[in-house]
């Protein structure tokens, strides 16, 4: 069993609060490879690479504590149905 609660900062968070910001950081992240990938009229722009990383240290940051750095949804969800969260 993993015991995995919000520290003091982050206050009493319900489930559908914690799913909420793990969908929404992580759609964030998704949308901005994804736009990288796609868009042909950033070739040669190196910023990206450093937009992708700050995005994951923030997820990092503010979620990894909630989720354990379980960020893919599909992980995060079969550790929860699995009753590995508590």
């Amino acid at each position: 069993m993993l015991n995995i609660k919000p520290k003091n900062g982050l206050g009493n968070l319900s489930p559908i609060g914690i799913g909420a910001c793990l969908i929404a950081i992580t759609f964030a992240l998704a949308y901005l490879i994804l736009h990288k990938a796609t868009f042909k009229g950033i070739e040669g722009n190196s910023f990206y690479g450093l937009a992708i990383g700050f995005t994951a240290t923030a997820m990092a940051y503010t979620l990894g504590d909630i989720s354990g750095g379980a960020f893919n949804p599909s992980v995060a969800i079969g550790a929860f149905l699995g009753g590995l969260f508590t």
